[in-house]
């Protein structure tokens, strides 16, 4: 028997039943309508892939800070005393950080507790709740910010496999486009910029205002378009300057009146 043609590269350590399975839990998830629907779709399908302990999927606004949760499988307590006590003394394991993804290149680090320094973190926490692996999955909207994070815990001793691990980073460029477009808002002919046109705004400066009429804060601004705070700061008295505004909320205001005449 001949082997398969492919019309483009397959890669040859991916076995074809991987490809079988991305292609049905990108087919599942296309159809979820919110970010929601996207996470409960995804923690149920992931489940048959990757067998999983409990799974968590926090839901994050432009700031970056959590603005719901949906659980599976997670015991009566255990999130509330991560949010009110445990993130304090493990800064470095806030979920709502990027510690553990580069989500622009869609990899991924699995943690391994046992591998993880002796902390009261650790013990009273990882240990109390019996976890052995945790693998982070993050989603991001229109501007590369964090916008879904899921976590698939194991508490066996047993390793997400290379097999379970294919499976899903072959379908997460497809599925954070289709989170991206949860978050997109179609402007066409009712485009904001060209409010900001007519204050001479800069692409950059235009750029800003954009992202600051949607709640984001000047330092997550920074991140969001790798540049400097210093730089971000100079751009907004700019704004500010030529819109005739004092503040945030004043720029939305304005905003939206120009909007509204237009």
């Amino acid at each position: 028997m001949s082997s398969a043609a492919y019309a483009f590269p397959k890669d040859r350590d991916i076995e074809p039943s991987s490809y079988i399975d991305t292609y049905y839990l990108i087919l599942e998830c296309s159809k979820a309508r919110t970010p929601k629907d996207f996470a409960v779709t995804f923690i149920d399908l992931a489940n048959r892939i990757c067998p999983f302990d409990q799974a968590i999927a926090f839901f994050h606004d432009l700031n970056g800070k959590i603005a719901g949760v949906y659980s599976v499988g997670t015991k009566e307590g255990w999130l509330d005393s991560y949010f009110n006590y445990y993130i304090e003394l493990a800064p470095e394991f806030d979920i709502t950080n990027t510690v553990y993804t580069d989500h622009r290149d869609i990899k991924t680090r699995i943690v391994d507790y046992d591998r993880l320094p002796d902390s009261e973190f650790k013990r009273e926490y990882c240990n109390a709740a019996n976890l052995k692996y945790t693998w982070p999955l993050l989603f991001s909207g229109m501007n590369d910010e964090i916008r879904i994070t899921v976590c698939l815990d194991r508490c066996r001793d047993q390793m997400f496999s290379i097999e379970e691990q294919n499976t899903i980073l072959l379908a997460l460029p497809i599925l954070n486009n289709l989170v991206r477009n949860f978050f997109y808002a179609d402007v066409q002919k009712d485009d904001t910029a060209a409010v900001w046109k007519e204050y001479g705004l800069t692409a950059r400066e235009t750029e800003i205002a954009e992202l600051l009429c949607k709640g984001m804060k000047s330092s997550r601004i920074s991140e969001v378009l790798f540049i400097a705070d210093g730089t971000t700061r100079k751009h907004i008295v700019n704004i500010y300057r030529k819109v005739g505004v004092s503040s945030q909320q004043e720029l939305i205001a304005r905003m939206l009146s120009s909007w509204a005449i237009s």
